[in-house]
């Protein structure tokens, strides 16, 4: 008599957990990367698995921060820049120019730029000083209204000079070079000491923590806007002395901006040049063309002390928006660095040699894979049947095989629109291609008499 197996059904607590379903094995050619993570003990036998690659490398350490040594160093490399300004004031007296000419100002600007880019090198931020054109694009796109104010005010300069009749220098295209050689020179100069040595160090400290890099950007934004104050201005007058603290927030907020860019482009090429033609749109103007001082003095005596004070609250008011873009920038970018003088670039792990070959990447599937049916499952009778009548036994169905899921490789699927006559149209159709696609015979496209056309040759 045919009779079906019966089984005891046991507490929920004492039933025995299956491993959940292990994944199928891929060989090593179709895996993601030599060292695929893979599952460390097999679910069906309970010993540890061995990959046929190896144990995977272990990860990189990372970088420890900078130290007192790291700030010594900055210290060291800022007053080698100093001493090479030095040099270039003593080449302009012994050369014998005059106090009036613009060399007396350029020539130590060069000798102090060429000096910060070695020192951002020897100091291992050689990383920082390639040229790059998508840092050029995103420098100008990122900052493109600070450019704009400083057009704004080249025109204010050339307008107000023009009103009042003065007479532009018949030497202004000579001057033009030399104001242009100048702003390159302190474009390079800044910014590889602030955005170079500066922000870098300080980032070496205390750039693990986001909120650690927010501190290193104010942190070397106030050493950038107390480097343009004079500190032999009257404390005992106060316009000089706000007009002092203006020009901090002023130029910090510019640093600002400079020091989210060099996050974002990891180079000085951009900001460098940007600083740059700011520097020549404000300056060009008085200097070149109609014969003012190179001389800069940021904080204005007497009756240009109040216009002064309106000015830079005029200018900070206008910054206050790429300020704000910048913010929004560091917070979504979540940037945590510690500077290209501690950060080193990590080389990628040498494939190992032997019998199995490491793939790059994985190869795309020819055909999307379908499960195939599952084989419904049978009930075989059983020699030993259980007693029905107790009260914890069940019936369980018996397969005489375990389902092996099997794929099958078809074409993409083609999803095909319901038609009038049927409204169950397969939902996925393959697509019919032709065996041998037939070549097309060229027609006449003359006109005609109404007549078809005929192919070409008749």
């Amino acid at each position: 008599m045919d009779e079906q197996c019966v089984v005891p059904i046991q507490p929920a607590d004492e039933r025995p957990t299956e491993a959940p379903n292990e994944r199928a094995a891929v060989p090593p050619f179709l895996m993601e990367s030599a060292w695929q993570e893979r599952p460390d003990v097999s679910s069906r036998s309970g010993e540890p698995r061995v990959s046929p690659l190896g144990p995977p490398p272990a990860p990189p350490a990372p970088p420890s921060r900078g130290s007192a040594g790291k700030v010594l160093l900055a210290v060291i490399a800022i007053g080698a820049i100093t001493v090479a300004q030095l040099v270039g004031v003593i080449l302009v007296m012994l050369a014998g120019l005059s106090d009036s000419s613009l060399w007396t100002t350029i020539v130590p600007e060069v000798f102090g730029a060429v000096a910060a880019v070695v020192a951002v090198a020897l100091l291992g931020g050689s990383s920082l000083l390639p040229l790059k054109r998508d840092d050029f694009a995103f420098t100008f796109k990122f900052g493109w209204w600070c450019m704009a104010i400083s057009v704004g005010l080249f025109v204010l300069e050339l307008s107000t000079n023009i009103f009042e009749g003065n007479k532009t220098d018949p030497q202004w295209i000579m001057r033009g070079i030399q104001i242009t050689i100048f702003c390159l020179a302190v474009g390079v100069f800044e910014e590889c000491l602030f955005r170079g040595i500066v922000f870098q160090t300080t980032l070496s400290i205390m750039g693990d923590t986001h909120k650690g890099v927010g501190r290193a950007i104010m942190l070397t934004s106030l050493i950038f806007g107390l480097a343009h104050v004079d500190f032999s201005l009257s404390y005992s007058d106060a316009l000089s002395v706000l007009q002092a603290v203006l020009k901090v927030i002023q130029t910090g907020m510019y640093s600002v901006l400079l020091c989210v860019i060099v996050l974002r482009t990891r180079r000085l090429g951009g900001v460098s040049l940007f600083h740059a033609l700011d520097d020549l749109f404000i300056i060009f103007p008085g200097v070149a063309l109609f014969s003012d001082e190179l001389e800069v003095d940021y904080v204005m005596q007497g009756d240009d002390a109040l216009p002064s004070v309106l000015f830079y609250l005029f200018v900070i008011a206008l910054y206050m928006p790429f300020v704000i873009k910048s913010l929004r920038e560091l917070r979504r970018g979540r940037d945590v660095t510690l500077g290209a003088f501690v950060e080193k670039r990590i080389p990628a792990p040498t494939p190992v040699l032997g019998a199995y070959p490491v793939p790059t990447a994985q190869p795309m599937p020819l055909a999307y894979e379908v499960p195939a049916a599952q084989p419904p499952a049978q009930t075989v009778p059983s020699a030993y049947p259980m007693p029905a009548e107790q009260p914890y036994a069940r019936t369980v169905p018996r397969q005489t095989q375990a389902p092996v899921p099997v794929t099958t490789p078809v074409p993409y699927p083609v999803a095909t629109p319901p038609t009038k006559q049927s409204f169950e149209a397969p939902r996925y159709a393959p697509p019919n291609y032709p065996a041998s696609p037939a070549a097309p015979v060229p027609y006449d496209t003359r006109p005609h008499d109404g007549r078809p056309p005929a192919p070409l040759g008749f």
